[in-house]
């Protein structure tokens, strides 16, 4: 094994265990009576999606036989995409925090793989560049009525 398949694999087993332990300590919450806070199902959550971004970097070495950096760079463009074309979760705060929470585990993969994405690639440019733009044009209803409206209060 390569020291970057090596890496990933590392990084899967901790993904899994952090996981493991934060549905631990709701279970254990709930057998005892304690009340499970809102930080323990977003640890959970942040836990799972993370898992999930690293199983995938595992999968194509594994079964689609692919070199560690190339799994790791798809897996990348992967998570970059999901953030670009995920669109903002409108509807119940449980749904609201599950995407925060992808989005959360999309960009703390991105940060963890930079160094590497940047050297596979040897592009490191000279000054970083967000992975997503700095802002993104907002297509709320309101917003939309107040285009058409032709009204603009700022």
């Amino acid at each position: 094994m390569t020291p970057i398949v090596n890496m990933a694999k590392n990084h899967y087993i901790q993904a899994s265990f952090e996981w493991c332990e934060a549905t631990g300590k709701i279970a254990f919450a709930s057998d005892e009576g304690e009340e499970v806070r809102a930080e323990d199902f977003n640890r959970l959550a942040l836990a799972q999606f993370s898992c999930v971004w690293w199983r995938d970097v595992v999968q194509r070495i594994d079964h689609e036989e692919l070199d560690g950096a190339e799994a790791i760079l798809r897996t990348r463009r992967d998570a970059e995409r999901s953030l670009l074309r995920r669109s903002i979760c409108y509807g119940e705060l449980f749904a609201q925090a599950m995407e925060q929470a992808r989005r959360q585990a999309a960009l703390q993969f991105l940060k963890t793989t930079q160094e590497l994405a940047d050297a596979v690639t040897n592009s490191a440019p000279s000054s970083p560049q967000p992975a997503i733009p700095a802002t993104v044009p907002s297509t709320s209803a309101d917003d939309a009525a107040t285009q058409a409206s032709g009204r603009n209060d700022t």
